[in-house]
């Protein structure tokens, strides 16, 4: 079902800055910063931009724990994908990736969310990275080097396991192909770089559509009180600033899931230096975070049509 490792003969000269060590904890992602067009040239490689949860597994004398970007454990909650990596021929190793589920073919958040309300929810860990194996930390390789790693020990993978393939290909046909599939986008990383935690200008993201994560500062209710649409803020300059409001696209149980979490957040005025006049809103503090897709946004910056795609817990600090 998997893999044999692959010997570490080739690319000696990188293996020589190896570091020989105890595993670490949790490592803060690697983020592509989002660009209008995809690079293109022979240093780049092109994957697919998977809809779904980034997660970081920790294996480790056949334990497995499962992060979420924000680094909290969710372990429980990924519980296939746990026992799939825990398959792997490798006494520790720190995979990169995103969990996903399948609809009609390509990756759905909305499909993902309804599969982890099942008790055997049919996900899949697209790993793309390979951040540690066997006592190797391997973030100084260049990354065509921990691909080729990744590959030999995921090998054909499994129903909840598998490795995302890279193209070296034109980064503007690639981007066309995958919005002609009706996928998210595409994101390019430089194939000598090594792994750099943070916002990076070395992986980069093209969107077929743009989403963003925004943070809910207050919401709009009808006469019995219940949610109908939502206020939303993004963070600049480690300050929030209204970006406008949505109540298109939430569905039944995602606004069940509102009211039972944001009336016991309300406060009396809204955490905004600059805050719009909504004498009916009811504001909150920042605690939910969601995402949103929009064709554009206005010059003051809100978002111009936007439509509700789903809660982001995952990016959650617990």
């Amino acid at each position: 079902m998997v893999g044999t490792r692959s010997s570490t003969s080739t690319g000696t000269r990188a293996a020589s800055i190896v570091s020989r060590r105890r595993m670490p904890g949790f490592i803060e992602t690697c983020n592509p910063s989002l660009v209008d067009q995809a690079p293109i040239g022979p240093r780049w490689s092109h994957e697919i931009k998977w809809d779904g949860y980034r997660a970081q597994a920790h294996l480790e004398d056949g334990n497995v724990k499962v992060f979420t970007r924000a680094g909290n454990n969710w372990s429980a909650i990924f519980h296939p994908v746990v026992e799939g990596i825990a398959r792997l021929r490798a006494d520790s190793a720190i995979l990169d990736g995103e969990i996903i589920a399948l609809k009609g073919g390509v990756s759905d958040f909305h499909e993902l969310r309804r599969q982890l309300g099942e008790a055997r929810p049919a996900i899949i860990y697209q790993a793309f990275d390979l951040l540690w194996l066997d006592g190797e930390d391997l973030r100084p390789l260049p990354f065509r080097e921990r691909k080729r790693r990744l590959a030999a020990l995921i090998g054909v993978g499994s129903r909840h396991l598998n490795h995302v393939e890279h193209f070296e290909t034109d980064g503007g046909r690639m981007l066309a192909s995958a919005c002609n599939l009706h996928l998210e986008g595409i994101v390019s990383k430089l194939l000598d770089a090594p792994y750099r935690s943070g916002r990076s200008t070395e992986w980069l993201k093209t969107k077929c559509e743009v989403s963003e994560t925004l943070t809910v500062i207050g919401y709009g209710a009808d006469a019995r009180g219940r949610v109908e649409g939502l206020y939303l803020a993004r963070e600049e300059n480690g300050a929030l600033v209204y970006a406008g409001s949505v109540d298109r696209g939430i569905t039944s149980t995602d606004l069940a899931e509102l009211q039972r979490r944001l009336p016991g957040l309300v406060e009396r005025r809204p955490t905004l230096a600059k805050p719009p006049k909504k004498p009916k809103a009811k504001w909150v503090l920042p605690r939910v975070k969601v995402e949103v897709v929009y064709p554009n946004k206005g010059a003051d910056g809100w978002l111009r049509h936007p439509a509700f795609k789903g809660l982001r817990d995952d990016l959650t600090k617990k």
